[in-house]
């Protein structure tokens, strides 16, 4: 399937190819969108495109060839102060990323937006992902109850060094 953005193939799975004319556009709605094609190593300023809450890369960090441009390994980035544009309350919202990793020895968060102190227990949403190769979104409603869909590795497999697209709806 061909169409004035990319082509679309199906075999035993789906793949799509950007047209590498054609820009990655900015909805209204779009809260944070960082591209993570940056290039260097170590601690890189992460750009938002969207409303210009942007990130620092850790010092480990390494540019990596990405699922349509550039990537991050080990990227471990932390936004700047976002004065509540990230906080959703009871309204919908969808967080997606592309994502590629090995197996993992302690849990990940691949995306989310954690306390100001770190501590993932008290995060509002986010995706993790843990050694047992399950996914788990979750998110806090304004009662503070948690919420939470797994997926199970025995149903769709994540840690095995291939790019997966991840999308989290609310």
């Amino acid at each position: 399937m061909d169409t004035n953005r990319g082509t679309g193939v199906r075999t035993a799975g789906f793949t799509y190819q950007a047209d590498p004319r054609t820009p990655f556009v900015v909805e209204p709605d779009t809260m944070l969108l960082w591209h993570m094609d940056e290039t260097g190593n170590g601690a890189v300023r992460v750009l938002d495109v969207a409303r210009y809450i942007h990130g620092n890369a850790s010092s480990a960090s390494t540019e990596q060839p990405g699922q349509f441009s550039r990537g991050r390994a080990k990227g471990n980035i932390f936004a700047d102060q976002d004065n509540g544009a990230l906080y959703f309350g009871s309204s919908g919202y969808t967080v997606e990323f592309w994502v590629k990793t090995d197996p993992v020895v302690n849990a990940h968060t691949l995306v989310g937006k954690d306390s100001p102190d770190g501590n993932s227990n008290s995060a509002e949403y986010g995706v993790r992902l843990l050694p047992s190769g399950l996914l788990r979104a979750f998110m806090e409603d304004t009662s503070r109850t948690v919420w939470k869909a797994e997926l199970q590795p025995t149903v769709y497999k994540v840690d095995d060094n291939q790019w997966h697209y991840v999308a989290m709806v609310v």
